[in-house]
């Protein structure tokens, strides 16, 4: 019991450490198709259905993940993808519901962050709420937004 928990709350420690900060003049996004702010609603939808595949489409080929409880952060997408497969075959079934997020965009580069809350089934069977930040730095490629920097960390209570 304690150490399947054990296992949940460390695969939230490695969501939670994907992505550093920047300083620069915010500016307003509008939500649209281009915006980088939707990155996060498409991360969360992919990683709720446990979708690899688009998982990985949010991001870069070069990217950096530093997930919660990682040792090292993974480079690039080959890493990326090992890191959620094993992820998310450990807490199948999870649901990321976003709260308080936001983007701001500089120049061509563009920061979003927030909080989200994982919920999720124990190995006691009992339900579980546990609640992440995150920042994405995001970069256009090829007239797309993309991550290319996510950090996690767990939030207190």
């Amino acid at each position: 019991m304690q150490r399947g928990m054990s296992l949940f709350r460390r695969a939230l420690l490695v969501l939670a450490l994907l992505t550093p900060v920047s300083c620069a003049q915010w500016s307003t996004l509008r939500i649209g198709h281009e915006d980088p702010a939707l990155l996060a609603n498409r991360w969360a939808v992919a990683f709720t259905k446990g979708d690899l595949n688009a998982l990985i489409g949010v991001y870069d080929r070069d990217a950096i993940v530093w997930g919660t409880s990682a040792s090292s952060m993974r480079k690039g997408t080959r890493a990326i993808r090992d890191y959620y497969g094993l992820l998310l075959a450990g807490v199948p079934g999870t649901r990321v519901v976003l709260r308080d997020t936001g983007a701001r965009l500089y120049g061509g580069t563009a920061v979003t962050a927030g909080t989200y809350v994982l919920h999720g089934t124990g190995n006691d069977g009992r339900q579980t709420a546990t609640p992440v930040r995150f920042v994405m730095i995001c970069v256009k490629r090829e007239g797309a937004w993309v991550v290319a920097e996510h950090y996690l960390s767990l939030a207190g209570s």
